[in-house]
């Protein structure tokens, strides 16, 4: 099969990954795959390194028709079967590019919860009945991706998976409690929140702490002053960007995500879990799924509850039994129901 994955922008988040671990693990199963983008980043690099046949087009509203043309015609010559698109401007670019080649289907993911307006509205409802499928990756989305107008038939929910990680968990926490979070400086993932839940930390405990916020955005400089001004100068690491997070993960007591909105199914937390990290996380998308549904590993907190997030933080802090339990059951629940094979077999039975 010949599956070409569809991108505006080949960076290192958590679709990015999504594409990487799927490429990966579809190459090895034997079927040949395409790469489409906009904006160069990592995930532009490490296709080239794999000898991946990619195509560099504008992917805009602006620019859907003659996209989508260009789009179409490299799909003909290479004798593509699949599009993988993974964003709404993407995947109508890619149903438009039908016109030019009708001998392929297309597959859209959608990694984020929000409702969309009225304008996506209408063209999902005109657009989206040819899609082959729209892929959710949690619950939480579904109702969300309807009220766009997409079709309830249409939607299938495909939980996020990751490469289990065999290794060792971390024992005891350290004399100084470390915590992290992985997140782009932006509105959306509540950054500021989580500062202000970590001053009340700071009020009601003797001990030691930090977090490590690893990311970049425009909020950067705005975080770095919120800490200082609420005397968090000692507590808050920003590393920006890293290539080794998944190591730093190894070290960490506790994993936070504070996002207000946008969220669906969280790489990072996938990948917190995955070292065997605890997780702390407000209730947006598919994070109370990771947390508390089926096995237990962390604990969930309503966005702008401070007091409720400092408090699931203390409890973790202050209670090493419970540190251990959740370590170990972090690692059982992705090995048991986010295994990357898991993922690649579902989303290949909705190409086929």
């Amino acid at each position: 099969m010949n599956i070409l994955f569809l991108i505006n922008y080949a960076g290192n988040s958590g679709s990015e990954k999504y594409v990487d671990n799927l490429q990966r693990i579809f190459t090895e199963k034997g079927h040949s795959c395409y790469f489409a983008y906009n904006v160069p980043g990592k995930l532009s690099e490490t296709m080239s390194s794999r000898g991946i046949k990619s195509l560099q087009l504008p992917l805009t509203s602006s620019d859907i028709s003659s996209s989508a043309k260009i789009l179409g015609e490299f799909c003909k010559d290479n004798i593509i079967d699949i599009i993988h698109a993974q964003f709404p401007v993407e995947n109508i670019i890619a149903l438009k590019a039908l016109k030019y080649y009708p001998n392929m289907k297309v597959v859209f993911t959608s990694h984020l919860s929000d409702k969309q307006g009225l304008k996506w509205k209408i063209l999902n409802r005109f657009n989206t009945p040819k899609n082959r499928c729209v892929i959710c990756v949690c619950d939480e989305g579904k109702e969300n991706l309807v009220a766009s107008g997409i079709a309830p038939e249409k939607i299938k929910v495909i939980y996020n998976g990751i490469e289990y990680d065999d290794g060792p968990v971390k024992v005891h926490s350290d004399e100084v409690f470390n915590m992290m979070t992985i997140a782009r400086y932006a509105p959306e993932k509540g950054l500021s929140f989580l500062l202000e839940a970590l001053k009340v930390v700071k009020e009601r405990t003797m001990r030691q702490f930090t977090c490590t916020i690893i990311g970049e955005g425009e909020e950067f400089n705005l975080i770095k002053e919120k800490a200082k001004e609420l005397g968090l100068e000692k507590q808050i690491i920003q590393t920006g960007y890293r290539n080794d997070a998944e190591e730093l993960l190894k070290n960490a007591d506790l994993y936070l995500n504070s996002s207000k909105s946008g969220e669906a199914m969280s790489f990072a937390l996938l990948e917190a879990m995955n070292k065997g990290v605890p997780v702390v996380v407000t209730n947006v998308g598919g994070n109370d799924r990771l947390a508390r549904t089926n096995i237990v590993c962390g604990n969930t907190v309503e966005y702008g509850d401070v007091n409720g997030f400092a408090n699931a933080i203390l409890e973790y802090m202050n209670n090493e039994s419970l540190l251990a339990t959740h370590r170990a059951e972090a690692k059982r629940k992705v090995k048991e129901e986010f295994s990357l094979e898991k993922l690649a077999e579902e989303v290949l039975s909705v190409y086929n």
